[in-house]
């Protein structure tokens, strides 16, 4: 079946045709008229104009340092929309200028400052068919002309021209609000509406991220050592490229093992908005974008001080935000600077009723509850029932202390403590974070300007885990007291549980410190090129502490000390031993982990020649870094230290065209008739060669409202640095021999890194159409299939799969001479990462974004879904493909049939508000109940809700802090929707469901003002 005929189905036919009869009935309504109502009260001129823009549908750009400070009279009626204009800019010193496109250009009456053509102020631009500003990526904005341009065009009476824009997935300008490539934009005002406290929080929340990453399993070591990440379509952890301002970042030191960088590193505070483009491509920015691309802008151009402070709570944690953003902007210079700080407290699993107890068999699953509790069980070795008992186990019984007798047994034979160990651990772990973020432009002259930007931060992270303990059950004795011990009542050797309940449980303590900087110059030259050259450098650090853990080896010595004085007694409900005793049986272990990146790179763009049917534009460049990676461990009584010190060369080139192949359109902003626009990159590596990509795009206007766009790319991911140059390890272990009847002979393991690894590919195709209209200019429509495919998926093959194909793995393994014939044992086995597995996914993304403006305030509704009809995965030899849409699975490759969002915005004078509803569709639990059924989970909608408030209208205390303060309060989960139980790992993670919200509602506040 092909990918795209989803609307050959009868339910897509129904719906397509469902859209069209409301998009043309629209059309017909609006297409006539001529004035528009208006009811602006009196406001900043900011408001006032970004309200003018959703009423009227016009498109209005203006920098925002244009008109700080400025504010506009009140405008209430049915006006033209450039009668109402002209009212709203009376007495203001500005004034309005249609550019061809149709846009509408405020300006001063005055002479403007010179800005460069690749870097000015940043400019807002409210789009008539998207109620929010039209966001730009790279942390690049269209320029305004020149003072001596705009005495050029006054003398000429030449029409202001629209500049064009770079959004993610292109370095080439565009007019058009919409292209090739389906980029989502989330601003500010999203971000905070949200309600989310961190970066990664947020990202879950998007419906083109397939399957959320929990902050529970932040502290899971397969995807790093406290770290978060994005994955986008829910493809593996380390295809999604994450840039900032539109370059790269380092692989986290502490992440390595998943070769990604660690998004807890960026303070959401200083994030200005995220664009997503939710299609592998790497024939633009390289490495690692099979899923596709997250490009986090960074907040820019402040104009005075602002203060941000934000206190959100839900039952059993808390978390508190600050920011202080300063900036100036002069003829020259512009400066802004931004701190931030953030504090979580625990959210630990006693704290939740799923998680506190482990015993599940009321869900229909395990009794995962263990027998190291405190007090603890003893056990015969033989199962034989103990001495003075009548059954072969029995508990200690609570509130035993002392010495003790085998008359404390006898009421307790045949029974046994169980506790809930899963509770001790983090469901939220305890973080502090402080952040910096500055930027630099300096207006060397008319055409040239210098840059630099910093970002910085540090952060602790404690992730409590379940306790150390002495562990066994029936059957299994992992430590035994012998009869030696002055403790022991049974006057022979026994089995034993126990609990260290008087020792700290164990945690991992995590300090990071990171940094990012940029330093580069931009600028024009010759009519229409525009340049830009950086050097880029970033790092991080981790510090890791784990424990205490316990050395069993001493722990084992104690128990079969004779000694009183030495000699554990883990027959009480209490302290085993002396403090000294106890704390002489753990350790800490140390290790460092660092990641950084260091490089230039240098792009040119502008016009290569002149068609008939336009000028085509170009992009064409280079870049060169160097990625490292660090780590070590520390001897500790268990093991020896450790040590890997790796880095890398890469270098690459790059070029782009965009070809308007045939022109029609009377306004450059609608684009052209058709479009094609095409990329190319080869990245040369010092370890595994190169790697060349290609990327296409066509874009298709039969109509002014209709846009019709395909895209074809190739992607590529670079064997991480972890994965070519692990240090090699060995141990004893067990396999079973496939010749040899299945016999478990004992071998030992080689595991290490694989210097052979190749890059892992992708392709990635997308079909799609927009429908915006200026009819209708507050309504748009867009709706995309998409197809990725990941091949030569590394991933770490398991011993046991290796001596099942030893035709796929010659050589990993090794065997003693033969026997009579027979094959020999197998003596050892190197296992380690391998270029093997394929995944696809195929689906339909679709958006409905409207606004309409009435008496009582303008709204904004909006739906955002992707359906995702197929995940399908082959990851072991012989084993046909899987689909994995709405199966959830131990490995994580899956992702939900159904996730999306449905949204409704108001805004009316001081007042605004936002309702969002979250839905992922129904799928399938991971791992099979004990009566060997699947549980049904998904199918919920998380409800999230947010009122923001001005303390005073602008114009009423210009000179006061509250003249530009708010008041902003919110929810999100508002009906304390509660996980539902998952039998993952049949139980033993935690019991709940992943994709689910186990804070629970969760309640905030913030304040903000600016002066």
């Amino acid at each position: 079946m092909s990918q795209f005929n989803v609307l050959s189905r009868p339910l897509g036919r129904i719906a397509l045709a469902s859209v069209l009869s409301i998009v043309l009935g629209s059309t017909a309504a609006f297409a006539q008229a001529r004035t528009f109502h208006f009811d602006i009260p009196e406001r900043t001129l900011s408001q006032a104009l970004r309200e003018f823009g959703r009423v009227s549908g016009q498109e209005i750009i203006f920098t925002e340092d244009l008109v700080v400070g400025v504010h506009a009279a009140p405008l209430r009626g049915d006006f033209t929309a450039d009668s109402a204009l002209e009212r709203l800019l009376k007495g203001t010193g500005l004034s309005a200028e249609r550019s061809a496109s149709g846009a509408l250009m405020i300006r001063r009456q005055t002479k403007a400052r010179a800005a460069t053509e690749s870097n000015p102020l940043p400019t807002a631009r409210v789009a008539p068919a998207d109620p929010q500003p039209t966001l730009l990526a790279q942390n690049e904005t269209p320029s305004g002309p020149s003072p001596s341009d705009q005495q050029k065009q006054a003398r000429e009476k030449k029409p202001l021209q629209l500049e064009e824009v770079v959004v993610t997935g292109s370095r080439i300008p565009s007019m058009a609000r919409d292209g090739a490539q389906d980029v989502r934009i989330y601003d500010r005002n999203t971000i905070d509406q949200s309600g989310q406290s961190t970066l990664g929080d947020f990202l879950n929340t998007l419906p083109e991220v397939g399957r959320q990453t929990t902050q529970a399993e932040y502290g899971n070591t397969a995807v790093g050592h406290g770290a978060a990440t994005v994955q986008l379509r829910g493809l593996p952890a380390g295809t999604t490229l994450v840039l900032v301002n539109g370059r790269r970042l380092e692989t986290s030191g502490s992440a390595a093992l998943a070769d990604v960088f660690d998004l807890s590193n960026i303070p959401l505070g200083a994030v200005d908005r995220i664009e997503v483009l939710p299609t592998g491509s790497s024939a633009v920015y390289g490495s690692d974008a099979i899923g596709g691309i997250v490009n986090i802008i960074m907040k820019k151009d402040f104009r005075g001080t602002s203060v941000t402070a934000g206190y959100g709570a839900a039952a059993g944690t808390n978390s508190a935000n600050l920011s202080i953003a300063w900036g100036g902007q002069w003829d020259n210079l512009s400066i802004s600077l931004l701190g931030s700080f953030e504090k979580q407290s625990e959210l630990e699993g006693f704290d939740r009723s799923l998680t506190a107890n482990n015993d599940y068999r009321k869900f229909g699953g395990i009794d995962a509850q263990t027998f190291g509790c405190n007090p603890g069980n003893v056990y015969t070795l033989d199962g034989g029932n103990l001495p003075g008992t009548t059954a072969p186990y029995a508990a200690v019984p609570h509130g035993f202390s002392g010495r003790p007798s085998q008359q404390e047994f006898a009421a307790t034979a045949g029974t046994l403590n169980e506790c809930s160990s899963l509770g001790y651990g983090s469901l939220i772990p305890p973080s502090q974070r402080e952040g910096v973020y500055g930027q630099v432009e300096y207006q060397l002259v008319p055409k040239l300007a210098l840059f630099t930007e910093f970002l910085g931060s540090h952060s602790k992270q404690e992730n409590g885990l379940s306790p150390f303990d002495l562990f066994g059950e029936p059957g299994f004795q992992q430590f035994t007291v012998p009869a030696t011990n002055p403790y022991n009542p049974f006057g022979q050797d026994v089995g034993i549980s126990y609990h260290f309940a008087d020792v700290a449980r164990d945690r991992q303590d995590l300090s990071t410190n990171f940094y990012r900087v940029v330093a580069g110059a931009r600028g024009t030259w010759a009519s229409d090129w525009s340049y830009e050259l950086a050097g880029w450098a970033a790092h991080d650090s981790t510090n890791l502490t784990s424990g205490p853990q316990l050395n069993s080896a001493a722990a084992q010595a104690a128990l079969d000390s004779a000694d009183p004085a030495t000699a554990l007694n883990p027959f009480v409900d209490g302290p085993a031993g002396s403090g000294a005793l106890q704390n002489s049986l753990f350790f800490a272990s140390k290790a460092q982990f660092a990641g950084s990146t260091a490089g230039f790179d240098a792009t040119l763009r502008g016009t290569a020649f002149d068609l008939p049917s336009g000028p085509i534009k170009v992009g064409i460049g280079g870049e060169h870094h160097r990625d490292s990676f660090y780590s070590s461990a520390s001897p500790t009584p268990v093991q020896p230290s450790s040590l890997q010190d790796s880095h890398r060369e890469q270098t690459a080139g790059f070029g782009e065209a965009r070809i308007p192949l045939w022109a029609g359109h009377s306004t450059r902003d609608a684009g052209d008739l058709l479009d094609v626009t095409l990329a190319g990159r080869y990245d040369n590596y010092s370890d595994f060669g190169g790697k060349f990509t290609s990327q296409e795009g066509l874009e298709v206007r039969p109509v002014d409202p209709i846009l019709l766009r395909a895209t074809y790319g190739e992607a590529f991911k670079a064997p991480p640095l972890y994965n070519l140059y692990y240090p090699t390890i060995s141990f004893p272990s067990f396999v079973t021999d496939p010749l040899l009847n299945n016999r478990l002979e004992p071998v030992t393991l080689h595991f290490g890194g694989n210097a052979q690894l190749k890059p892992e590919t992708g392709t990635a195709k997308t079909l799609g159409i927009v429908y915006t209209s200026k009819a209708v200019p507050t309504l748009r429509i867009a709706a995309t299939l998409f197809s990725v495919r990941e091949t030569n998926y590394i991933q770490l093959v398991s011993p046991q799969v290796v001596v099942n194909n030893p035709a796929l793995f010659a050589g990993s393994f090794t065997r003693a001479p033969s026997v009579g014939g027979q094959p020999g044992p197998i003596t050892s086995v190197n296992y380690t990462y391998q270029n093997f597995g394929e995944i696809d996914v195929k689906g339909v993304d679709s958006e409905f974004d409207y606004s309409i403006a009435s008496h009582w305030g303008t709204w904004s509704p909006s739906i955002r879904a992707t359906y995702t009809y197929d995940y399908s995965a082959a990851l072991l030899p012989g084993r046909p493909k899987v689909n994995f849409v709405s199966v959830e699975n131990d490995n994580a490759t899956w992702a939900p049939r159904w996730k999306g969002t449905l949204s409704l915005r108001w805004l009316l004078e001081r007042w605004s508000a936002a309702i969002d509803g979250r839905y992922i569709g129904r799928y399938r639990d991971a791992d099979p109940l004990p009566a060997g059924n699947y549980l049904s989970l998904g199918n919920f909608w998380y409800w999230d809700a947010n009122v923001r408030y001005a303390l005073r209208d602008e114009s009423e205390a210009r000179h006061t802090l509250l003249a530009h303060a708010y008041l902003s309060v919110g929810a999100v989960n508002v009906f304390d929707s509660k996980p539902q139980f998952s039998n993952q790992f049949q139980g033993f993670t935690g019991g709940y469901d992943a994709q689910a919200d186990i804070r629970g509602r969760f309640l905030y506040v913030q304040l903000s003002t600016r002066f």
